[in-house]
């Protein structure tokens, strides 16, 4: 049982035993996502709409649904493609209401978060863009709970775990109604689920996060993995089948490519193969190109990769030290060698590796939680904290799009 093997708690009679909660760390994200959109609402005249980053590229204003806010001479950004999906996830043509979709089998793989909002404003325009808005929050509000639940079962302070909802990368894709948010709280129950030795429930949460972002895929490879690896070391004591739990997911990936290839006429799969490069070529574009910073912008990116870069090393230090997460640990390390094979096309802005290390941020903060020392955590906690202020009050001064 791999909870057996966690440290216990050492605040046992601390003042800060009544107030270890996880309702606490889900009240205290939400409030602060919660001020943080109507800090963007206020500097865009309390247009929702602004939030999907509908660009005339892809969106033709005359078609597009009168409540939708086109930015001219502008290709838009990805959440223009979760708003079309949700006001028909099940669609079958590449353009309607006025949107295009650039890659229709690639987009509609990342159907739940579409799917979410589709239940909720079934298809209305104007409600499609609050509750895209409003979906976010919750899963963020759900992310807060659940990493204050996992410091806990980690023996840890609940308040631990709220550096684990403070990831930069989630103001990107809650301003710009993105995906990684209700992907990160279904990553985040599953981790919680497999810790409590409970495989169907954590195979269904990562299924579902692989139906938002295929991406997570790692999570319950690693999983998986960590099972058999348990088994073997175990010599027959531990059983390897509950390991089958984990295929799940795969199987569920591998239904859905074989479905919208059939739909679209290509595999989803496929459109990706320009996100990946040989091993640390785009890192070393990005550095090359922002290394010496000529403005604002390039200082903001570069500091946000130097935060990925310590936090790396705050998560080999916490893989080192933590004991009985081997599960954890092998996913951790499967998205760490996806991140450095990422191509330019991810790492030439803050906003696409942000983005794109939301899976390997989570599982290195949990094991940074897992930790028994405090002063790494208290430090880098600060770090979390000092990065998500800095884009906070950069991005809304600046009155980003």
């Amino acid at each position: 049982m791999i909870r057996s093997s966690l440290p216990a708690s050492g605040l046992r009679g601390s003042w800060l035993r009544g107030i270890d909660s996880p309702a606490l760390t889900c009240a205290v994200t939400l409030i602060a996502y919660a001020i943080f959109v109507a800090a963007r609402l206020a500097n865009h005249e309390s247009d929702p709409s602004i939030f999907v980053v509908a660009g005339d590229g892809f969106s033709n204003p005359a078609e597009a649904p009168d409540t939708l806010t086109v930015l001219p001479d502008s290709a838009g950004y990805d959440g223009q493609f979760f708003y079309r999906l949700a006001l028909d996830p099940f669609t079958s043509v590449q353009k309607d209401h006025g949107i295009t979709l650039d890659a229709p089998a690639w987009r509609q793989q990342r159907i739940f978060y579409p799917l979410l909002v589709w239940c909720l404003a079934r298809g209305d325009p104007a409600r499609t863009a609050i509750w895209m808005i409003g979906v976010n929050l919750v899963a963020l509000a759900l992310v807060g709970w659940l990493a204050g639940h996992l410091a806990q079962l980690l023996g840890r302070h609940a308040a631990a775990g709220l550096p684990v909802a403070f990831y930069p990368g989630f103001l990107y894709s809650l301003s710009r109604d993105l995906a990684e948010p209700v992907t990160a709280s279904l990553v985040l129950l599953g981790i919680a689920l497999f810790l409590r030795g409970r495989h169907a429930g954590a195979a269904l949460a990562t299924s579902l996060a692989v139906l938002t972002r295929e991406t997570s895929l790692l999570v319950p490879a690693g999983m998986g993995i960590g099972l058999l690896w348990q088994a073997w070391r175990a010599r027959g004591e531990a059983r390897w089948q509950t390991a089958l739990y984990y295929l799940v997911p795969l199987f569920v990936y591998a239904g859905v490519q074989v479905l919208l290839a059939r739909a679209w006429g290509q595999l989803p799969a496929g459109y990706g193969d320009h996100h990946f490069h040989i091993p640390f070529a785009g890192i070393w574009e990005f550095a090359s190109a922002n290394s010496a910073p000529q403005n604002r912008h390039q200082r903001v990116m570069l500091f946000d990769f130097v935060f990925v870069v310590g936090f790396s090393f705050a998560v080999a230090r916490a893989s080192i030290a933590a004991r009985g997460l081997e599960a954890l640990k092998i996913s951790c390390l499967l998205y760490g060698v996806l991140a450095v094979c990422l191509s330019g096309v991810i790492w030439s802005t803050d906003l696409g590796f942000l983005r794109a290390l939301t899976e390997y941020w989570l599982l290195g903060a949990v094991l940074v939680v897992a930790v028994g020392r405090s002063q790494p955590r208290l430090w880098w906690s600060f770090c979390a904290a000092t990065a998500w202020i800095w884009l906070v009050v950069y991005r809304t001064r600046t009155h980003w799009i």
